[in-house]
């Protein structure tokens, strides 16, 4: 348990997020990329494929690029689902 919380800890510093952040996804209108990484438990180079691939969309103000929730909500719920090799 303790391991557990500091890993979330850790990844609330690494993303600004608040270290007592539990939040679902949705709590904001959108996300920057290492925030919508951490959400999902992947690193921030595979948001960057899954946008250039064209199957995560993203915004983009100034420099920053963001990812809608609504949009990290549809990308999740299109993803196939895992089928385990029966033995």
């Amino acid at each position: 348990m303790e391991q557990h919380r500091n890993i979330q800890t850790n990844i609330a510093t690494q993303v600004s997020l608040p270290k007592s952040s539990n939040k679902d996804i949705g709590d904001r209108a959108a996300y920057s990329i290492a925030e919508s990484a951490a959400m999902i438990g992947v690193c921030r180079d595979v948001i960057y494929k899954e946008i250039a691939l064209g199957r995560l969309r993203s915004l983009k103000i100034g420099r920053r690029t963001i990812v809608p929730a609504a949009e990290l909500h549809r990308f999740l719920s299109e993803l196939p689902p895992l089928r385990l090799k029966s033995a």
